[in-house]
């Protein structure tokens, strides 16, 4: 049902180009679809090891909605052009709240930069710097790049281990346990 709403809210898009007040609530309708589609987990985490039919069909959904921006800024891309920052600010907001997966996330950041490429180079940049502003802040801090210093530091922030008895190292993955 979700898939047939993302259809015909992208063919709803093409008066967008026509009327291009039409395009805040074609978004809102967007985002809120999205919202609707319920996901088990924080979105920021990677898929179960074995996922369900139900929960892929959900992801193919919730990615055809996410889709919808891409496709409306194919077709009306001006109309974006004095939404762009709220737009990003309203995408990174879901992220950090967990409610947006990795490729809905990448989905919506692709139809804002398809939306900025008729608005000339110097808002390009500007929407990239707005896109990786967050990226930025994380790289920046000194805690992060302690985490790049050597192996060792590497695989303290991001791998779950453990000692076992025995001087034997318990890392745990998503797939499950594994004695090393």
């Amino acid at each position: 049902m979700v898939m047939l709403h993302a259809r015909s809210l992208e063919a709803f898009s093409r008066f967008v180009a026509l009327q291009e007040d039409l395009l805040v609530p074609l978004v809102q309708a967007s985002f809120e679809c999205l919202q609707v589609i319920p996901i088990e987990q924080n979105g920021q985490l990677p898929p179960p090891a074995k996922v369900s039919q139900q929960w892929k069909e959900e992801a193919v959904a919730r990615t055809a909605m996410a889709k919808v921006l891409l496709n409306c800024a194919k077709e009306a891309p001006a109309a974006f052009l004095p939404h762009l920052q709220p737009l990003v600010a309203r995408v990174q907001q879901l992220w950090d709240q967990g409610v947006l997966r990795q490729g809905e996330k990448v989905s919506l950041y692709e139809g804002l930069m398809a939306a900025a490429t008729s608005g000339g180079p110097e808002l390009q940049g500007q929407l990239l710097e707005w896109l990786l502003r967050p990226v930025h802040a994380k790289w920046s801090r000194p805690e992060w790049r302690a985490s790049l210093e050597g192996p060792a530091a590497f695989a303290r922030e991001y791998m779950s281990f453990e000692v076992a008895p025995g001087g034997g190292v318990v890392v745990e993955s998503r797939w499950g346990r594994r004695v090393a």
